[in-house]
């Protein structure tokens, strides 16, 4: 079963979810009413998936300690929340969740929703792995194998910002035109034409695997105009999102 972090400021609400999850076998690692003691008690715990409650006390919301904690740790998140604000429901989707669970929940619900976010997680990054996998390096020339672990990690937790060559080449300790030249030698293609085929892979992932609307998948993903992601993704693959959809 599952480490589980739950983040959740009403305690009642929170007692009720790990006396259930216990119930299933599942461990419960900590329970945080804030930002600052749910990243404490990751970064102590190391949990499999997190449920975040989107609004939070403190100066940190839900949406910014998912997004943190996806930036330090390998799990799942799964939200918990009554909120219905177009623009929170927009930041949150950026972050990629597992799954949401709306308030009021049943306890019994949150075991089969976090299972369903451990299988989503797991086939994520079984995706990430075999890309990975997949890129080529020549011998005794461009990045080594790790260098391209962690670019590819980092673009794959990072979608939905303005990732900058410059940012990739501080993570390999190299200078951007060297980071550059070598990873064209390693990927035959640019940083940018990377980053670029990453985010249609992830579109493609999400539309076979979930509901969103066409802009959904494309702010999630770092595209801030749904029509130039869709111009993009036809570039790719040759079918708009909804043929590719459909299909």
């Amino acid at each position: 079963m599952a480490r589980v972090l739950i983040i959740e400021d009403e305690a009642i609400t929170a007692q009720a979810i790990a006396e259930e999850l216990q119930k299933h076998n599942h461990e419960i690692v900590g329970i945080a009413a804030t930002g600052a003691d749910a990243l404490h008690s990751a970064r102590i715990n190391e949990p499999d998936v997190a449920l975040v409650d989107i609004v939070l006390k403190g100066r940190r919301d839900g949406v910014l300690v998912a997004e943190q904690l996806r930036e330090e740790f390998d799990l799942a998140i799964l939200f918990l929340t009554s909120a219905t604000d177009n623009a929170v429901v927009s930041r949150a989707i950026t972050v990629a969740p597992e799954g949401y669970l709306v308030k009021p929940v049943r306890p019994a619900d949150v075991h089969i929703a976090i299972r369903t976010a451990l299988a989503q997680h797991r086939s994520r990054s079984s995706v990430t792995q075999r890309r990975v996998t997949q890129i080529p390096l020549p011998p005794s020339r461009g990045l080594s194998p790790h260098q391209i672990a962690t670019v590819r990690q980092f673009v794959d937790r990072n979608f939905n910002r303005d990732i900058k060559v410059s940012t990739l080449a501080e993570l390999c300790e190299l200078s951007d035109s060297h980071f550059a030249a070598q990873f064209k030698r390693s990927t035959d293609c640019t940083p940018a034409q990377f980053i670029a085929q990453q985010r249609i892979e992830e579109a493609k992932r999400l539309l076979m695997t979930t509901d969103w609307s066409t802009a959904e998948i494309a702010r999630s993903i770092g595209f801030d105009r749904p029509s130039y992601f869709s111009t993009v993704f036809k570039r790719f693959t040759g079918l708009t999102p909804t043929e590719y959809r459909r299909r």
